[in-house]
Order: C-alpha cells, then sequence, then structure tokens
C-alpha cells in the first residue's frame, strides 16, 4: 500500500472508529483476563509491530520485569525500571519467548508497575 493510499485510509472515520472499537474491546478482553488471575495492571498499552525498546529479565514469578528502556522507546515516558509487562494480548506473559507471539500484529500489553 502506498503512503497516500494509507494516509487517506487512517484518516477515514469509519477506519478509526474500527480502530477505537479493537482497542475497547481488547481492554475489556484484558480486564476479563485479569480478574480470575488476581493481576492488577496498572497501565494498558496498545503496541504496534516492531522493537519494544525495552530489556527485560524473566526472573520474576509472572511478567517479564523492565531493567532497561532504550531512548527510541515510543512510551519510555511511561514506563519506569522495575515494572513488569504481565499480560500481552490474551496471554499471561511467564517467559521472554510470550512476547514474540503474535509480534507482527497490534497488541494489547498489561504493565503492573512496581
Amino acid at each position: 500500500m502506498r503512503d497516500d493510499e494509507m494516509q487517506s485510509l487512517l484518516l477515514n472515520p469509519d477506519h478509526q472508529k474500527q480502530q477505537l472499537r479493537n482497542k475497547r474491546k481488547a481492554i475489556l478482553q484484558l480486564k476479563r483476563i485479569c480478574r480470575p488471575k488476581m493481576l492488577e495492571v496498572d497501565l494498558v498499552l496498545n503496541v504496534s509491530p516492531g522493537r519494544l525498546g525495552l530489556t527485560v529479565n524473566s526472573g520474576v514469578d509472572i511478567g517479564l520485569e523492565i531493567i532497561g528502556i532504550q531512548p527510541a522507546c515510543t512510551f519510555a515516558h511511561l514506563v519506569d525500571i522495575g515494572d513488569r509487562i504481565v499480560i500481552v494480548g490474551d496471554k499471561v506473559v511467564r517467559a521472554i519467548e510470550d512476547l514474540q507471539i503474535n509480534a507482527n500484529r497490534d497488541r494489547i500489553f498489561g504493565i503492573m508497575k512496581r
């Protein structure tokens, strides 16, 4: 798809409404997942495909602890070192490999603040 085609698609109100519906649906789904597992998610991020710009450590029981934030990280101002990524999409994160699931799609990340 050419840049001008992509731009016109993004400016289309129907496309924007669909994106909002998808985001709301994902957030509701995330809340349903967290409640039975007793996970308290403090921050919900809609993450586009590509590099995260985070360095993570799997040394905690649930989730991946953020141990480094690169300057190019898009959401660097929202997360801190010591926060944990506990949910990606509809899965509880237990290993670094869990971040690779559906990496080529938009995903919802659940972050637990320290």
